[in-house]
């Protein structure tokens, strides 16, 4: 009996200290899943439109999913439609631990300056990294939530300008975030109201509440819920028309450029 019992005990540490050198040994390379991209030919930062030098990703991750490796070598703004718990893996270094409710789609503390402190936080809050530009980073993300991470993203390939104010770009109103890449309004259209512009700036239109609008520049975009937005080149002349019974609140996003 105490000999069967010590072969069992023997047998059982054997088996544990097995499994804890597993556990310590190093995970053999996955051509796959260790590749690094672009941000923009990552599969969960879906590249949906391009002019020149401005791109537009639409950011999605699904609860317990992981993105790949990928490269962020431009300034960065996100218009948050959800927060989620994610963290981040720089290449090389250990992950960082879950952000929580509120943790930025990015994985990256913004570089911004923010115009006016605000009582209460939008619905929809906009968030940007800059720090980019000087220094490219690599890093995959993770959603260790229970919701859906969701974000649009804008990103812009110059070296920016801090020679204008928004009057010259052709923006009305206080942005509510400032840096050299990106300005960034927020603004209610009251039903049946329609807004005309004509920007020196290419400009990026998001629906951040529920409604209906239409937008109109050289493409016409409907605007049904949160989320769909519109895109209007330098120089074109838009509209923007409340086809609801309420009002509907947007961001729209000043890509600032060196003047050519």
């Amino acid at each position: 009996m105490h000999r069967a019992l010590v072969a069992a005990l023997t047998i059982g540490a054997a088996t544990a200290a097995g499994e804890l050198r597993a556990q310590e040994a190093p995970r053999q390379p996955d051509p796959v899943l260790d590749r690094v991209v672009p941000v923009y030919e990552e599969p969960r930062h879906r590249q949906v439109f391009r002019s020149g030098t401005t791109r537009i990703l639409e950011l999605i991750v699904l609860p317990g999913d992981t993105s790949l490796f990928h490269s962020h070598e431009d300034p960065i703004v996100y218009v948050n439609l959800s927060s989620g718990a994610l963290r981040t893996q720089e290449l090389g270094k250990d992950w960082s631990q879950p952000g929580g409710r509120g943790a930025r789609a990015g994985g990256a503390a913004p570089a911004v300056v923010p115009a006016v402190p605000t009582a209460a936080a939008p619905a929809v809050r906009v968030t940007s990294t800059t720090s980019y530009a000087q220094a490219p980073a690599t890093h995959r993300i993770s959603n260790t939530g229970t919701g859906t991470v969701h974000a649009l993203v804008v990103v812009n390939q110059t070296k920016g300008t801090d020679a204008t104010t928004p009057k010259d770009a052709g923006f009305e109103g206080t942005p509510e975030l400032t840096n050299t890449w990106f300005r960034v309004y927020r603004f209610d259209l009251p039903p049946g109201q329609t807004g005309t512009h004509t920007h020196k700036t290419p400009a990026f239109l998001a629906q951040t509440s529920d409604g209906t609008a239409v937008a109109q520049g050289a493409r016409l975009r409907a605007l049904n819920q949160k989320g769909d937005w519109a895109f209007f080149d330098a120089g074109t002349p838009h509209e923007i028309r409340n086809t609801s019974t309420g009002s509907v609140e947007f961001v729209e996003i000043e890509v600032r450029q060196p003047a050519r």
